[in-house]
């Protein structure tokens, strides 16, 4: 679906498919407002505002110049990267297995449920707030890494 600028589409699936498609999101320019639950779920935004809230059991997420904002419960795998833009990610429900964050010069702020984790940080000139509770022995990866840009985790 390609839309212009001050238009609006509202898309309705039939209860059947709740929670049993992936979907994938590219926004050049505008805003994007998104709810529901997907297996996989998939966002790109060159240039605009995404809002998603729902369930998917895989994101990927990248942002160029734009932000994002994130409210996703039961994703097993969490996979953002961010350019010039702002991502904020609130995952809920159990804990992700896998996170992965890359920040060139933008900022992250990311929420993950109670629990240890295994945290992995790589920092060239950039900045990293980690107050989630690291367990080396937790089956449980966040891997962040910032360029020079901005990420907290909570």
């Amino acid at each position: 679906m390609q839309m212009n600028d001050n238009e609006q589409a509202t898309l309705l699936l039939p209860v059947e498919y709740d929670g049993k498609l992936s979907a994938e999101i590219n926004v050049g320019a505008g805003d994007l407002s998104l709810a529901g639950n997907f297996v996989m779920l998939d966002i790109n935004v060159e240039a605009g505002r995404v809002d998603y809230t729902g369930t998917a059991t895989a994101v990927e997420l990248e942002v160029g110049v734009g932000d994002a904002t994130l409210n996703v419960t039961e994703a097993r795998t969490i996979d953002a990267s961010v350019g010039m833009g702002q991502a904020t990610i609130t995952a809920e429900g159990k804990q992700p297995a896998s996170v992965t964050v890359d920040v060139e010069l933008g900022s992250a702020d990311v929420t993950l449920p109670a629990g240890g984790y295994r945290v992995s940080t790589q920092s060239e000139m950039g900045s990293i707030t980690n107050l989630l509770t690291h367990d080396p022995k937790s089956p449980n990866v966040v891997d962040v890494s910032a360029e020079m840009g901005e990420i907290t985790l909570r």
